[in-house]
């Protein structure tokens, strides 16, 4: 098993059992919706999804992680992030360098936690972040991009570590949709499929330009690429949906409960209460997408950089375990 993995018990839910072939499945659909309706399935899959994949993930890494890190060290990654959301709703004018700044600050803070027992590895990946910084607020526009896509991708590492060693298939299966499916879009190769796709337009959201502009480098908004990178997010954000709406919720039972036993906020965690609750939100959140895409977007936007940028922190103690370092991972490991 990886490390922090909980043992699989021998009745296998189906959706565990069969996990290789349903996620073969669902990539093969979002690949096909992708390369039919990019900017549909974009902006309907935000507004139905968006806000229930928040919760679900965040009641996943709270269950898988706090037992394991500690209640406290999750509720200290989460007070800074509080800065980015009100920067976000606030809208005021450096908050792309705030955010930034927060987010590489917490992964440092992460990693240093983590690795304090290896004074070389904290040190040289603390440079690595912090250079990384840099060169984010140096170049916000790609910054902005890129951690929309990254985002998208985060559960392969999540799954990665949640599932043993031997279910090879259910690791290569990820990889492919995540790595192999976004090149053959990007190298131009589905080009055809996507012809009929350029002139759409979503009331609220906008045309095709438009949206594909927002996940599109600044040097390739010309020619065939904001199309191809429209698509590739398409495809990508529906599969992070499937991963976090259907089947964590479906195969992380034990999450679900560690998730109800641990700190002041344990009883939201539970279940039916927490469905419910998620029920409503999405039906919220779905009407305010329909009324008014742009307010509702950006109100999405600051409420989900919680789980956005909490992934931060604990794939960065993710990392520094895997090359075994942290003392106090170690520790948490043999308990």
């Amino acid at each position: 098993m990886t490390a922090f993995a909980i043992d699989t018990p021998r009745a296998e839910p189906p959706v565990r059992r069969y996990g290789t072939a349903l996620f073969a499945a669902a990539a093969a659909v979002a690949f096909a919706l992708a390369m039919i309706a990019p900017l549909l399935v974009t902006v309907v899959g935000l507004a139905l999804f968006g806000l229930p994949h928040t919760a679900l993930e965040t009641r996943y890494v709270v269950g898988r992680f706090a037992p394991r890190f500690g209640p406290r060290a999750l509720a200290w990654w989460l007070a800074p992030i509080t800065i980015v959301v009100i920067a976000r709703l606030v809208r005021f004018g450096p908050a792309k360098q705030v955010e930034i700044g927060v987010a590489v600050a917490v992964a440092i803070a992460a990693w240093i936690w983590a690795t304090r027992g290896s004074p070389w590895l904290m040190v040289s990946g603390a440079v690595v972040l912090a250079v990384l910084g840099f060169a984010s607020l140096a170049a916000i526009a790609w910054f902005v991009v890129l951690v929309a896509f990254l985002h998208n991708l985060t559960p392969v590492p999540f799954l990665w570590e949640w599932s043993p060693p031997r279910r090879v298939g259910f690791r290569l299966v990820h990889l492919i949709w995540a790595v192999a499916v976004p090149a053959l879009i990007l190298s131009g190769a589905c080009d055809g499929l996507l012809s009929h796709a350029a002139g759409w337009a979503v009331s609220g959201a906008g045309t095709t330009t438009d949206v594909a502009a927002l996940y599109t480098p600044p040097p390739l908004l010309s020619g065939p690429w904001p199309l191809r990178f429209l698509a590739t997010f398409a495809f990508l954000q529906t599969m992070h949906y499937v991963v976090w709406c259907a089947f964590v919720p479906a195969a992380t039972a034990e999450e679900s409960q560690a998730a109800a036993r641990v700190g002041p906020l344990a009883p939201l965690w539970r279940r039916p209460p927490f469905l419910v609750v998620v029920a409503v939100a999405a039906a919220v959140a779905t009407t305010l997408f329909v009324l008014d895409y742009t307010t509702a977007r950006w109100m999405y936007g600051a409420i989900a950089s919680y789980h956005a940028y909490v992934e931060f922190p604990v794939l960065a103690v993710l990392a520094a375990t895997a090359l075994g370092a942290g003392p106090a991972i170690r520790r948490r490991q043999e308990t």
